[in-house]
C-alpha cells in the first residue's frame, strides 16, 4: 500500500475510533470463540506532560508471560479488542489462558494524530495477572504521565521500554498496523489501584454491550463474586 493511501485509510480508521471513543462502547465485544472464554480488563488514563485533558487508550498493548517470567524480555504480544473511554479501559476478549503484561497504549490525540507510550516498569510489574479459562481478569486502574519530548529520543526509556519499543516495530497485526508510524512516548506512573469498586465499575460499564451476547453470565458471575467480598 503506497504512503498516501495508506495515510487515507489511516485518517478514516482513527476519525471512525475517535469517534468511538466519545460515544462509549456501543457495538457489543467479539462473540465468544469457546465455552469457557475469558476476558482481560485494564484501565489506563493517559496524562499530557503540560495539564490539559487527559487521553483513553485506542488500545493496550500486552505481552504473555513465559515459564522463565522474565518480564523485561517477552516476546508473544496481544492486542486488546474492546475499549470504554468513559473509565479509560480496554479489554480483551476471548484472551487465551495465561499470565500476562501490559507494556504499551495507543491513544488518539485527534483524527490526524496517533501516539504511543510505553509502559513504565513498574506499572508493567504491578500488571501482572493470571487469566483463568472462562474467567474475568482485573489488571488495575492507572495513571501515566507521558515523559517531555520522550518521542524524540529513547534515552528516557527504562529498560522495559527499551525492549517492547523493539518489539512492538515487529509486532503484526491488521487492527494496529496503520498506526506503526505512530510517536513513540515514554511515561511514568502516576497512580495504580486494585480495588473491587473499581473493578466492578469496568463489569458495569460495558454490561449492556453484552446484554444478548454469551458474554454476560461470565460478568455478572464476577460482579456476585466482588459483591460477596465487599459484603464480608
Amino acid at each position: 500500500m503506497g504512503q498516501v493511501k495508506m495515510k487515507i485509510v489511516k485518517r478514516f480508521i482513527a476519525a471512525v475510533c475517535l469517534g468511538l471513543l466519545f460515544t462509549g462502547c456501543i457495538t457489543p465485544p467479539p462473540k465468544m470463540e469457546s465455552a469457557r472464554g475469558s476476558v482481560l480488563a485494564i484501565s489506563v488514563k493517559i496524562k499530557p506532560p503540560v495539564p490539559i485533558n487527559s487521553f483513553a487508550p485506542l488500545y493496550i498493548y500486552f505481552a504473555r508471560v513465559d515459564e522463565k517470567k522474565d518480564l523485561k524480555n517477552q516476546s508473544d504480544l496481544l492486542l486488546s479488542n474492546y475499549n470504554y473511554a468513559d473509565n479509560y479501559s480496554a479489554y480483551v476478549f476471548n484472551v487465551p489462558p495465561g499470565t500476562y503484561i501490559a507494556v504499551a497504549a495507543l491513544y488518539l490525540v485527534s483524527k490526524d494524530d496517533t501516539q504511543m507510550v510505553l509502559l513504565p516498569k513498574d506499572l508493567v510489574e504491578k500488571s501482572l495477572t493470571k487469566v483463568e479459562a472462562g474467567g474475568f481478569a482485573y489488571m488495575g486502574t492507572y495513571t501515566v504521565k507521558k515523559v517531555m519530548f520522550s518521542s524524540l529520543s529513547t534515552d528516557t526509556y527504562d529498560d522495559y521500554q527499551q525492549h517492547y519499543y523493539k518489539r512492538l516495530s515487529l509486532f503484526k497485526n491488521r487492527a494496529a498496523e496503520f498506526f506503526l508510524d505512530s510517536a513513540y512516548n515514554s511515561a511514568v506512573l502516576v497512580s495504580a489501584e486494585k480495588k473491587a469498586e473499581d473493578e466492578i465499575g469496568l463489569i458495569k460499564s460495558i454490561m449492556s454491550s453484552t446484554e444478548k451476547t454469551e458474554w454476560l453470565p461470565l460478568l455478572v458471575k464476577r460482579l456476585e463474586e466482588l459483591k460477596g467480598k465487599k459484603s464480608q
